[in-house]
């Protein structure tokens, strides 16, 4: 999936899951989703694509192994420091990544993987040592493809949808991270 894919999924889930409870996200939980959305890539695409410590850019930052235990410790400690709600924001931006990588190569009619996501105990198919700028290019050029496909104009629907849908969740949760020069006092702070 693409950045702004994860992001959205992720902005949705966490929007829908806050307003389950009354709440709406506030900055500190629209940026830990955010980071959480991109954070398997971060970790693996440069160390797969530029250092070539993985043999595949879906490895470690990947693996529901690694994604457990991380989030549970992340969610204990930012309860004892009072950022629960940031770190929740967090795990559902992360969580929401690995199934997305597992589902989305379903599209371009690949099979469903799963296996991937259980690094160390199996691994990605070997890309070898790719250029950084390489593979991007490599994926635009598929999703370029694709989109110009009979399929594509239902990934294209589907894809709009979801952006549509995250960014009205966004204004409606009072678009956190904007800044808001005309608000003062707390009001402004919790944004």
């Amino acid at each position: 999936m693409w950045p702004w894919e994860h992001l959205a999924v992720g902005y949705v889930l966490v929007s829908l899951l806050w307003r389950l409870r009354g709440e709406r996200p506030d900055l500190l939980a629209a940026f830990a989703v955010a980071f959480g959305t991109q954070f398997p890539d971060l970790v693996d695409k440069p160390l797969a694509w530029v250092f070539g410590v993985f043999d595949s850019g879906i490895a470690a930052g990947h693996s529901v192994l690694v994604a457990v235990p991380l989030c549970t410790v992340l969610v204990a400690l930012a309860y004892r420091a009072g950022y629960v709600r940031a770190a929740a924001a967090f795990s559902v931006g992360y969580f929401s990544h690995i199934p997305g990588d597992a589902f989305y190569p379903m599209f371009y009619g690949q099979p469903f993987r799963w296996k991937v996501f259980f690094w160390p105990i199996s691994q990605g198919a070997g890309e070898g040592q790719v250029d950084f700028l390489a593979q991007v290019l490599r994926f635009l050029s598929r999703t370029e493809s694709f989109a110009t496909s009979p399929q594509g104009a239902t990934y294209i629907g589907f894809e709009l949808l979801l952006l549509l849908t995250a960014f009205s969740l966004w204004a409606l949760d009072g678009a956190p991270g904007l800044p808001r020069p005309w608000e003062t006092g707390s009001k402004a702070g919790e944004r």
